[in-house]
């Protein structure tokens, strides 16, 4: 396992807590765990957004799935990123 750079750590939470209503890395799951971790992810999200007057049960929301910057540097890494994001409209 690699010991990551606490710069490259620092960049990973910058960037995603920008993109992204919540997010987190994870390794790679099979469906069921899929499944509770997106639970755990949306009801975390809940409680730290609402303190922050964000009402996601109101907005639509999109969930992300992507390589995590971790894997992209290791390829032993299997980790994937799982995000929640505002779903944006689509016009059209």
């Amino acid at each position: 396992m690699v010991e990551w750079p606490e710069e490259f750590k620092k960049w990973v939470h910058e960037k995603y807590d920008k993109e992204f209503l919540a997010w987190a890395r994870v390794q790679t799951l099979d469906d069921v765990e899929f499944e509770e971790c997106k639970e755990l992810i949306f009801e975390n999200s809940k409680e730290s957004l609402g303190k922050q007057g964000i009402d996601i049960s109101k907005i639509k929301l999109e969930w992300v799935f992507m390589p995590s910057p971790y894997s992209l540097a290791d390829p032993l890494d299997q980790s994937l990123m799982v995000c929640l994001k505002q779903e944006v409209p689509s016009n059209g």
